[in-house]
């Protein structure tokens, strides 16, 4: 391994996360923490836990968060299987949705902070860039996709949002739009959904007493009617009732 750094990036509400600013080498950045936006050459990117952002080299980046923030950052000079994808600038967002690429960087960060780099920190860098690979190679653009992931992120907290007519809007039969958006984006057209009403109900269950909501009313926000029905998607999802969700890395009482 030639060039390799890793580190982590902490910083406050409402705070820039770097001023504008680029570097020759390959720098790929994995939300755990708070939300925030990454502009990248003509692109911005909304960052949020279980988002991984590829920024490639010479690319001028800086960014804005929207509450408490933190990062893991990697920086490698070489990045052969994404080299041609990058080569015209711009960044690439993905989604690691089973959370094994946060896993990854954060046992590499752990050994490399105490200078471990012996053969398990090397199994690491290389499981780390072979998932990071794989998951590139079946996300491409799609500019259907990308049209029903802004209707979604759109209008997710509308609990009369029907998914069928969504996708019916795009003119292509409901398998067929539902098989190009698990291939672009690796998870389904509902997951998705999902994914963005519970990550925002955790955004507005951390600021619950600040902002004097019930779970029954920061259901409603996220597009749920039923707050039981509500109450037990969150706890498949984080592992905690809605009650009891803390956020940050003390998510269990």
């Amino acid at each position: 391994m030639s060039r390799f750094f890793i580190g982590v990036w902490s910083r406050p509400n409402s705070h820039p996360l770097s001023a504008p600013h680029s570097h020759p080498f390959y720098e790929i950045i994995l939300t755990i923490r708070g939300d925030g936006d990454v502009a990248v050459d003509e692109q911005t990117f909304h960052m949020r836990p279980g988002r991984v952002l590829i920024i490639p080299p010479n690319s001028i980046h800086g960014g804005l968060s929207e509450g408490g923030y933190e990062e893991i950052f990697v920086q490698v000079d070489s990045f052969p299987a994404l080299a041609e994808e990058l080569k015209s600038g711009g960044g690439l967002l993905k989604n690691d949705t089973d959370g094994m690429l946060t896993k990854l960087a954060q046992s590499m960060l752990y050994r490399f902070v105490r200078g471990k780099k012996d053969t398990t920190f090397s199994l690491l860098y290389e499981l780390f860039f072979r998932l990071l690979t794989e998951k590139c190679a079946f996300q491409k653009n799609d500019p259907v996709v990308e049209e029903v992931c802004g209707v979604l992120a759109r209008n997710y907290n509308d609990p009369e949002l029907s998914l069928a007519q969504v996708l019916s809007a795009t003119g292509y039969q409901k398998d067929h739009i539902r098989r190009r958006f698990v291939s672009a984006c690796g998870i389904t057209p509902v997951e998705y959904l999902t994914e963005l009403r519970i990550e925002n109900a955790k955004r507005l269950l951390e600021r619950r007493e600040e902002m004097g909501l019930t779970v029954a009313e920061v259901a409603l926000r996220c597009g749920y009617y039923d707050s039981h029905y509500f109450s037990k998607v969150f706890k498949k999802r984080v592992g905690v009732t809605p009650e009891h969700y803390v956020g940050g890395d003390s998510e269990s009482i």
